[in-house]
């Protein structure tokens, strides 16, 4: 009997915690902060922002189309549903930083396309393959020398590079393309 009610008691907090979860700041009431803040680059509404590959929402954009190189164009309208790659895309150390991809000071992104991969000053050349595991590894040939990159999907929207054996990994966020 002990055993019934603790999996009731159990099962009535797991159904609280869910309906608590989805309460809005509204519903959770005054004094109650939502921990989900808008990016401050964030979109106003579905209609500011372009078809994602793997999300609902966006809250790392890139500049406006015109501004963008062409692999970062490329990289960014990549289908990853079609290609089954996760990897290809344009990404940033962080949602801010998408904005500032392709300016000449900005150096902490990554733009994947099926082909290559940039990464600052160093352009490499690649041939995409679909990943056999995760975390995947891509030959790439280098301006300074030829060397293996693994990439590691995190999480949804997320990839960590590490551009040498022994090299500390790098966390990015994808960026998507304003409407």
């Amino acid at each position: 009997m002990g055993a019934i009610n603790a999996a009731a008691r159990t099962v009535g907090l797991f159904l609280a915690l869910a309906a608590l979860s989805s309460c809005t700041t509204t519903e959770l009431g005054e004094g109650v902060k939502s921990d989900k803040t808008p990016a401050p680059n964030a979109a106003k509404s579905e209609m500011d922002i372009a078809p994602l590959n793997e999300t609902d929402t966006v809250t790392a954009l890139l500049q406006p189309v015109a501004k963008l190189k062409p692999d970062t164009l490329e990289a960014a309208q990549h289908d990853t549903k079609v290609s089954k790659i996760p990897y290809i895309g344009a990404w940033a150390a962080d949602d801010e930083g998408c904005g500032k991809i392709d300016e000449d000071a900005y150096e902490s992104f990554a733009v994947i396309t099926p082909k290559s991969i940039r990464q600052f000053e160093d352009n490499c050349a690649i041939k995409a393959t679909l990943p056999d595991d995760n975390p995947t590894s891509v030959q790439a040939s280098c301006k300074a020398e030829p060397r293996s990159i693994t990439l590691f999907i995190t999480a949804i929207g997320s990839l960590q590079i590490v551009n040498k054996s022994g090299a500390t990994p790098v966390e990015y966020v994808r960026c998507q393309l304003p409407k």
